[in-house]
């Protein structure tokens, strides 16, 4: 899907470069998912996804399906932040591959898959300033550390160069996993499920983490 998206992304950017409308980042995830489903360069699999555009005037705009997330933290405080979009704990919507013989498997057993459209994906737009910082992770990072955690990681780690940002960045995901790995860790999935349940679970989220983050020149 990655591949895909950075595909159509570069026609968009040189074809914008042009004069002509630039594809906006559900257009992006909705073209990128009929490539893949119409091509059948995947025969199973399912996964969440959001897009993020950064356009020479400020203005923000994202795509997000599932449970990724994206911030923006300015003056180290979050001013902005998508949503998850989940069907329950830990069931996050996501795009899905899946053959027919597993559907009426499924089926039979009275269950189903999770199956959403790029059509689903939420859309939001915010104008940026200098300095900003935006962050784009997987839920291997949210369910783990909470905002307040990296605006607080942010204040206390310069970023004023590309090289210290990206030390910075490299850090936080160090830590991350750290934390995703250790059994006392109060995560923000351990709190989550001791609420649900009523029963004292403690823990981080061994998961997939990934993260991308730019700084607004």
């Amino acid at each position: 899907l990655c591949k895909a998206l950075s595909d159509f992304s570069e026609i968009s950017y040189l074809t914008g470069k042009k004069g002509s409308v630039e594809t906006s980042p559900k257009e992006l995830i909705n073209l990128s998912y009929k490539k893949i489903k119409n091509q059948k360069i995947v025969e199973v699999g399912g996964t969440t996804a959001i897009v993020a555009h950064f356009p020479s005037n400020g203005n923000l705009t994202v795509a997000n399906l599932g449970d990724s997330w994206c911030g923006v933290f300015r003056d180290d405080k979050l001013v902005f932040e998508t949503k998850f979009q989940t069907v329950g704990f830990n069931a996050p919507y996501q795009l899905a591959i899946i053959p027919d013989k597993m559907l009426r498997e499924a089926k039979r057993k009275g269950s189903s898959y999770i199956q959403n459209e790029p059509s689903d994906a939420d859309e939001y737009n915010f104008q940026l300033k200098k300095s900003d910082i935006i962050v784009l992770a997987t839920d291997g990072v949210t369910d783990n550390v909470a905002t307040d955690d990296i605006a607080l990681f942010f204040k206390e780690h310069p970023t004023n160069t590309q090289e210290q940002l990206q030390e910075a960045s490299n850090l936080l995901v160090k830590n991350v996993v750290k934390l995703s790995k250790d059994p006392q860790f109060p995560s923000v999935f351990a709190q989550e499920l001791s609420r649900l349940s009523g029963k004292f679970y403690s823990g981080g989220k061994e998961d997939d983490i990934t993260m991308v983050v730019v700084k607004v020149e």
